[in-house]
């Protein structure tokens, strides 16, 4: 609970406190990647702070959502914009997949089953490296 409320009053902090209009971009992807993180230890604080269960899923939500972007706009040459949508969309489903296969499951077993999902999916991005870049990862993105 104090998680999610230190994390909205600096994201309210810090939308007041900057100018609408700046022409310093490094200020403007401060601001974005303290948005995203923000919304990250929301939604850490949400199930770790109310229901005591620890999740180690938070980051393959997190990350299939952007690799599902970036995947998008680089191989199907669509506008950053629009796989926004689709990146969230794969991220909710990856959420309602793991938990379902989770949802009996409390304490150190939800722990272990939450932390095999994202290794899983690591093991299988790195095997497919034509596909998803590897460990490299996929360069060459469009920005917003």
């Amino acid at each position: 609970m104090y998680l999610a409320r230190r994390a909205w009053a600096e994201l309210r902090n810090e939308i007041f406190v900057l100018p609408s209009r700046t022409a310093v971009l490094i200020w403007v992807l401060a601001l974005l990647a303290s948005c995203i993180f923000a919304i990250f230890a929301a939604s850490w604080d949400l199930l770790a702070g109310y229901t005591g269960q620890v999740n180690f899923g938070h980051a393959l939500f997190f990350g299939a959502g952007a690799y599902t972007s970036a995947l998008m706009s680089h191989r199907l040459g669509i506008t950053p914009w629009a796989t926004i949508w689709a990146g969230g969309a794969v991220a909710a489903l990856f959420g309602f997949a793991a938990g379902y296969l989770c949802l009996r499951l409390r304490g150190s077993y939800l722990s272990l089953a939450t932390l095999a999902f994202p290794l899983i999916a690591l093991g299988l991005l790195f095997a497919f490296p034509d596909f998803s870049g590897g460990e490299l990862g996929i360069s060459g993105l469009r920005r917003l």
